[in-house]
């Protein structure tokens, strides 16, 4: 009673309602009674003996994630010793005819080997303790408390004792607490969900000062992000696209052409690692193992975890007038847990970044990130399976692909750029790396919609463009890698509506007109002006004429200084024909 909080001023709530029960079962003459009293006894007994099968899989979670779990260990001895005192009566009293929870309690418990993390979550035992317990002995949250440790260290197993801030507004994730039938199969996934923004910071500061000892970062993937991707229990069709797409190898050695695997972010990570051991690869490499551990995981880890909770086909969905079944209700939690994290570290994070470069914002936030939130809470009040799939799963999927879209657009620009500047001029440079690790987020649904929507080769341009190994060269003109980028992201995605799918335009190339393919200068007022008439009276599409407005007003800053200065000069100068010249002339008409 201590250790979980369950405590009636000085003495445990179980001990004392025991002495009680004890004491009134003295004096009872009725048996039918003495039975009921008899069973309420029982019943707090097994709290405590559920307190401590609880404890000490706290605590062997916690050694298996600090890497001291060990056999016949005296945590693993005496939490067996105390499972053992209700092992029948879970046994017997579990409707589950798979007898999941007899099983995991023996496998935690076996003295004759060290125990292994359940389900590949850092408390998975712990939180599926609690959810069998609960399930099986018809046991409450309160009747049980919340062991100490797991408190001190912030561990939750019940989301809706979470609270999600973003910028506009905040998650609040759903109950399981009150679910009867829920198994715990995915118990203790939400809180390493909760813990990837902090995963993902802690990476992207260690990786900058980096210079040996590589091999840490590969360590830190199997044990925390591998989980939400190739060891994933569940898997969406995004994730098995992205297994069959071929991509180049990032090994600088390598001549191979492009290929699958089975394990795709593995194989990265492995080479990139690799490669990040060069100096003069690992500015590059770093971006690559960044960008895949924040992006490729987290998007890949969302999609699985909503996509199980909207599978109806699979039954884990049950379309209901009045309520959501718990699977959906954790699965849809974890996802959006992976989606929105610290607001930073998380796809929220990169979705403000690229709507701040695209002006693509709604106020002071992304409108990508606006509709991602908006959707996700639909999505906890989506009673009918197959609008949550239709209207919300797919919705918040096409939201986050314009995000990665807009990814691939900014770095098919940068490496335009650096081409003709002639700053690109060697193989594994920063832009192209982080360029290609974006691309791969998406790779797989770049190929398999690409192919679906006439376009089975888009694909391979972008292999092709990203592909590290080399220098990319330049195409037809100075920015058509950037062009053809924006054309074959909208075409495979099916995203060519702009009244639907708003990709913006990247802030650093609203000087390029790639219908025209033209690259105008800012220095020209009047220039500009002329464009944007241009642009006017052939009716060209809205998108296209606001990068020249922009440009316009930009230089009027400074051409208005030099224009009426100007003037004033020429008119002293010359007050006849060159002021009335002057008068007259296009410019001045225009501003």
């Amino acid at each position: 009673g201590a250790e979980f909080g369950t405590m009636s001023g000085s003495v445990a709530s179980a001990y004392e309602k025991i002495v009680k029960y004890l004491r009134v079962g003295q004096e009872e003459k009725d048996c039918a009674e003495l039975h009921e009293i008899y069973e309420a006894i029982e019943n707090q007994m097994r709290i405590v003996y559920s307190q401590s099968i609880i404890k000490y899989a706290f605590k062997l979670d916690k050694a298996i994630a600090a890497g001291t779990a060990s056999a016949f260990s005296d945590d693993q001895a005496e939490g067996q010793a105390l499972y053992r005192v209700i092992a029948g009566d879970i046994h017997y009293k579990d409707n589950d005819s798979a007898k999941k929870a007899t099983a995991m309690f023996n496998a935690l418990f076996d003295v004759r080997s060290a125990p292994t993390a359940h389900n590949k979550y850092t408390y998975g035992h712990y939180c599926a303790s609690i959810s069998h317990l609960k399930r099986i002995l018809r046991l409450t949250d309160a009747q049980l408390g919340t062991y100490y440790e797991a408190t001190a260290a912030g561990v939750t197993c019940d989301p809706s004792s979470v609270e999600f801030h973003t910028i506009v507004g905040s998650y609040y994730p759903s109950s399981t607490s009150d679910e009867s039938d829920f198994d715990g199969t995915f118990a203790g996934a939400f809180a390493d969900a909760v813990a990837m923004s902090q995963n993902i910071a802690h990476i992207s500061a260690e990786i900058s000062s980096f210079t040996t000892d590589w091999s840490d970062i590969t360590s830190d993937y199997t044990e925390s992000y591998k989980k939400w991707t190739e060891d994933s229990p569940t898997i969406s069709n995004e994730w098995t696209r992205l297994v069959g797409t071929p991509l180049t190898s990032v090994d600088p050695t390598s001549t191979a052409a492009a290929a699958a695997s089975p394990s795709p972010i593995s194989t990265y990570l492995d080479a990139a690692v690799a490669a990040a051991s060069t100096s003069a690869n690992r500015d590059a490499a770093k971006e690559m193992i960044e960008k895949t551990l924040w992006d490729a995981t987290l998007y890949h880890g969302s999609l699985n975890f909503l996509n199980r909770a909207q599978n109806y086909e699979d039954g884990f969905c049950v379309t209901s007038s009045s309520t959501r079944s718990a699977e959906t209700k954790l699965a849809w939690d974890i996802g959006a847990a992976l989606i929105i994290g610290d607001g930073y570290h998380s796809i929220l994070g990169r979705a403000n970044k690229r709507g701040a470069e695209f002006g693509t914002m709604s106020g002071s936030v992304a409108s990508t990130y606006e509709k991602i939130v908006k959707l996700l809470r639909v999505g906890q009040e989506q009673k009918d399976c197959e609008k949550l799939d239709d209207d919300v799963y797919e919705a918040i999927e096409k939201q986050m692909r314009i995000v990665y879209g807009q990814s691939i657009i900014k770095y098919a620009y940068k490496i335009d750029k650096g081409i003709k500047d002639g700053t690109l001029n060697a193989a594994y440079s920063d832009d192209v790396a982080e360029g290609q690790a974006l691309y791969r987020v998406i790779a797989g649904d770049i190929k398999a919609k690409g192919a679906d929507n006439g376009f089975p080769d888009h694909y391979k341009f972008f292999n092709t463009l990203f592909d590290v190994r080399s220098v990319p060269t330049r195409g037809s003109w100075d920015y058509a890698n950037y062009c053809t980028a924006i054309q074959y992201v909208k075409e495979s995605l099916k995203m060519t509506d702009s009244s639907k799918f708003d990709f913006g335009t990247y802030h650093d190339a609203r000087h390029i007109d790639c219908e025209a393919q033209i690259e105008y200068s800012p220095a020209s007022y009047a220039e500009l002006v002329a464009i944007v008439h241009d642009l006017q009276s052939n009716s060209n599409i809205k998108a296209a004429v606001r990068p020249a407005e922009a440009l316009a007003a930009f230089s009027f800053i400074i051409a208005i200084t030099g224009v009426v200065l100007g003037s004033i000069a020429v008119h002293k100068i010359r007050r006849g024909s060159a002021a009335s010249a002057f008068k007259s002339s296009y410019v001045i008409q225009h501003i």
